[in-house]
């Protein structure tokens, strides 16, 4: 059977013109198919003999150092911008909404030289279940990919963390930063309002006396086995300065401040997404912590008491933070969240004394003026609305006493 299938073959490619072009279509048809799958085969062994790749993800740190060096040093080169429309104050119902453009550089192939290298990058986003690019939660990632030289990557990144590290030790500005959900922190604006030396209070320089011995104790706190953060409770009256003198103190030891709202956040995993986030040797600034954590109720009915402790205690935190809860009422926070470890000092910002009086006098009206008989009734703010609306030194004296 089979030599006469042959023999039928044969007389037909040679006596049949439209058989033999038929076998020739069907011979380049199947050459083209297996040279389809040929080649891509053949470039996949190429690629995974000499070829070395390195992912970065959103959720680890080198991801923002790295987006950082390449916004400095490649900007130009991003191919892909998802834009959206984002609400900046959307949590406060109190204000008029503010809406901004927002642009997001993803999806993006380019490639550049590292030390005489080609590096290929590819950036990309991937949406995790259930959730939208705009509003929902997804993990942005680098993908590099080199040829041939093994260590051109581990020298890239070495390099790139050595620069922002550099960056850090010259740090002239600090920055305001807030924390959006599925987003992370972004920065604000850079540290504004009071300068150090124009706060008028004694907790200012009770507070930098403790910071500089607590930045300074790094290698004590490794000695003993001990974390290296620091919680700070500034209660008292409101308008006295605690959030002022707070911002000040930053801007003078060159500190980023994340200001944090619990209440706007949507869970336990963003609550701890969001210390985890926070740079090493920053500020996390919690306002008015009686509003938001009342007893040990649940915080926005998703955060639990317990998971609140537990990033206060700084376990997945980074090295060297210290948390500023500020607060009129003390007496209704729970004795757990300001124990001893969690909040290591306490600073009562009381109304200013006599010579903090003095002091301000001097700054608004440029003239040295001795207080007599000054009962320190007045707050912080209230004193500073009596000299705004006074025309002379006398005029504000009169005011206060």
């Amino acid at each position: 059977m089979i030599e006469q299938v042959k023999q039928f073959v044969v007389e037909q490619l040679h006596n049949n013109e439209f058989f033999k072009g038929g076998a020739a279509i069907a011979v380049l048809s199947a050459l083209g198919f297996w040279l389809k799958s040929f080649f891509p085969w053949i470039w996949g062994r190429i690629k995974r003999q000499f070829s070395y790749t390195m992912r970065i993800e959103s959720k680890t740190d080198i991801y923002f150092i790295f987006n950082w060096w390449l916004q400095k040093n490649h900007s130009d080169k991003y191919k892909k911008v998802l834009i959206s429309v984002e609400c900046e104050n959307k949590y406060k119902e109190d204000e008029v909404k503010e809406y901004k453009l927002k642009e997001n550089n993803f999806e993006s192939a380019f490639y550049f030289w590292q030390n005489r290298t080609p590096v290929f990058l590819e950036s990309t986003r991937e949406k995790l279940d259930g959730a939208h690019y705009v509003d929902g939660a997804h993990i942005d990632s680098y993908t590099l990919t080199t040829y041939f030289n093994k260590q051109t990557l581990k020298n890239l990144i070495t390099e790139v963390v050595a620069e922002y590290n550099l960056t850090l030790k010259e740090k002239t500005t600090s920055h305001l930063m807030q924390y959006h959900n599925f987003d992370g922190w972004r920065k604000v604006n850079n540290l504004g309002g009071k300068t150090f030396e124009k706060i008028f209070n004694s907790e200012k320089n009770e507070l930098l006396e403790d910071l500089q011995q607590f930045f300074s104790s790094k290698a004590l706190y490794a000695h003993r086995g001990t974390t290296f953060k620091r919680g700070y409770l500034c209660e008292g009256s409101p308008g006295n300065g605690k959030t002022s003198t707070i911002i000040a103190l930053a801007q003078y030891l060159k500190k980023d401040v994340y200001s944090l709202n619990l209440t706007s956040l949507t869970d336990g995993t963003q609550l701890r997404l969001a210390f985890q986030g926070v740079k090493e040797n920053s500020f996390i600034l919690v306002e008015d912590a009686d509003c938001m954590v009342n007893g040990r109720e649940k915080i926005n009915d998703k955060i639990n008491f317990s998971e609140l402790l537990n990033v206060v205690d700084g376990i997945s935190s980074q090295e060297g933070i210290c948390i500023f809860f500020t607060t009129n009422h003390p007496e209704n926070l729970d004795p757990a969240l300001i124990r001893c470890g969690r909040v290591d000092k306490r600073v009562n910002f009381g109304n200013p004394k006599k010579e903090d009086v003095e002091g301000m006098l001097e700054l608004f009206f440029g003239e040295k003026k001795e207080l007599e008989n000054y009962n320190e009734t007045h707050s912080a703010a209230q004193l500073q609305e009596f000299f705004i609306k006074s025309n002379t030194i006398e005029e504000a004296i009169n005011k206060i006493l």
